[in-house]
């Protein structure tokens, strides 16, 4: 499949067919193309890894970094969807994959005034649908595949750290309805057997949602809470940074005494921050 083809099936925007087009043409060389094997390494060990090299890459070519991170990741793009196909992947599916490079790209635009991916952001997750490990599924949860780093007994199943378990991801707005997310997840228990081949899965969630001081913030029949009692968690850790914006939306570096209170679960974490009590990331684990 030829990449005009490709971005054709899965909706790339013009914009950025357009810079990848004028890469092709310009950087036609057994050195470059090196180079460009040198990146895909770089990024399937890190995302870190992958952001010290594209800057002295794009240098000495003459490029912006912004221009040539979206030439690596379209380039890679492909492969993962042939491969992806090869599973019986549907078109749907991994055309929502691909728009995320899209709204990358036109963020880009806007902040930079040019098409392409930003040095300056969390590129872990488009590194995540490149490799082929991350899944939009159905506009409910999105889910990775990755190792785990806990161990333990998860509802009578042995977990090892390495293990490989799928990650859940909530986006921003999901309503936490024990309907939708249990739909979500049984979504995900038969895309991964079908087109994978995984059996007895177990669910893995890290979130500020599983954090224990929660148990004590919320009233019984809360919805976070319910959600979080149908994971065994395994692991927390003090991270304010992950619940602010969450429990705070919009409030940024305001004080304490400047936080809105106007629901239990934002007095229990006003109440926790004057206490210093523990609030931040939990990691549980649920078949």
């Amino acid at each position: 499949m030829t990449f005009a083809e490709f971005f054709e099936k899965v909706n790339i925007i013009p914009e950025c067919r357009e810079v990848f087009f004028e890469i092709e043409r310009r950087e036609c060389r057994a050195d470059f193309e090196e180079k460009v094997k040198i990146s895909i390494e770089r990024i399937k060990e890190s995302d870190e890894s992958f952001g010290e090299y594209i800057p002295r890459f794009a240098e000495e070519e003459k490029l912006t970094a912004e221009e040539l991170n979206l030439y690596i990741y379209l380039r890679m793009l492909r492969d993962t969807y042939n491969d992806c196909k090869s599973r019986g992947i549907s078109d749907e599916v991994l055309t929502e994959n691909a728009n995320g490079i899209n709204r990358n790209a036109r963020g880009c635009k806007k902040r930079y005034g040019m098409y392409g991916v930003p040095q300056k952001i969390y590129r872990e997750w488009l590194r995540l649908i490149v490799l082929g490990k991350l899944f939009y599924l159905n506009n409910r949860f999105i889910f990775e595949i990755r190792e785990s780093e806990c161990e333990g007994v998860v509802f009578g199943r042995r977990l090892d750290v390495g293990d490989t378990v799928i990650s859940i991801h909530i986006p921003s707005g999901f309503k936490l309805e024990k309907s939708e997310y249990e739909a979500s997840i049984e979504d995900a228990r038969v895309f991964f057997k079908e087109h994978f081949g995984m059996e007895n899965i177990i669910f893995r969630c890290c979130s500020w949602l599983m954090h224990p001081w929660l148990r004590d913030a919320l009233p019984e029949g809360s919805r976070i809470l319910d959600f979080q009692n149908s994971f065994v968690v395994l692991k927390d850790e003090e991270d304010l940074e992950e619940v602010m914006p969450w429990v705070f939306p919009g409030c940024g570096e305001k004080d304490v005494s400047e936080l809105p209170a106007e629901t239990s679960l934002q007095r229990a974490c006003i109440e926790n921050l004057k206490n210093k009590v523990p609030m931040g990331l939990g990691t549980g684990f649920r078949i």
